[in-house]
């Protein structure tokens, strides 16, 4: 008998198929991500949904756009995340995750954010 492997999900799903780091046929399935969160890639299985980060507007599982115009927000599979890299002019950077480990990135990529600097 033939076993039939879930590749991929729709946009603004995340894809499970695993358990403790292993493959589990039985466990494949398509999760929809909370209203307030993301995933920033439905084909890779090891990529979870995250929290909207505070300085992006996210809907139907997707990071839509920032919520100040002009900043710039680059995807990071690595670590699963949308990372806010600038912020334009009269604005400051808050939530870097330049120097971040592993078991706090989810964290501190939720509080990224442009706040005004009069």
């Amino acid at each position: 008998a033939g076993m039939y492997i879930l590749r991929a999900c729709p946009a603004g799903n995340m894809l499970v198929n695993a358990l403790h780091g292993k493959f589990a046929h039985d466990l494949q399935t398509c999760r929809a991500c909370a209203s307030d969160e993301y995933v920033i890639d439905s084909t890779m299985g090891n990529i979870s949904c995250q929290t909207c980060p505070a300085g992006a507007v996210c809907a139907g599982g997707l990071l839509t756009g920032p919520s100040v115009n002009g900043s710039v927000w680059v995807p990071d599979l690595s670590r699963g995340v949308y990372v806010l890299t600038s912020c334009p002019s009269s604005y400051q950077l808050v939530g870097s995750l330049a120097s971040v480990s592993a078991d706090g990135v989810a964290a501190v990529a939720a509080s990224q954010d442009c706040t005004y600097c009069p």
